[in-house]
């Protein structure tokens, strides 16, 4: 998500108009992502992610809690 905001972005501040992508596109993409959505040892991928980017932050940055 963080990519396709920093590409919608970019696409804005050229000034031009956008093209938006056609609604059958958009079901078609969310339908392969329910579907193809894992998750380990029964949490989503992305809690994972964001739990390990937590502990780098603990341990290089403990004060951020304050």
């Amino acid at each position: 998500m963080e990519r396709v905001a920093q590409v919608q972005l970019y696409a804005m501040w050229t000034g031009r108009k956008l093209k938006h992508i056609p609604q059958n596109v958009i079901d078609q993409t969310l339908n392969e992502y329910k579907a193809n959505s894992h998750q380990y040892g029964g949490k989503p991928s992305h809690v994972w992610h964001f739990d390990a980017l937590k502990r780098l932050l603990d341990r290089k940055e403990p004060d951020y809690k304050d």
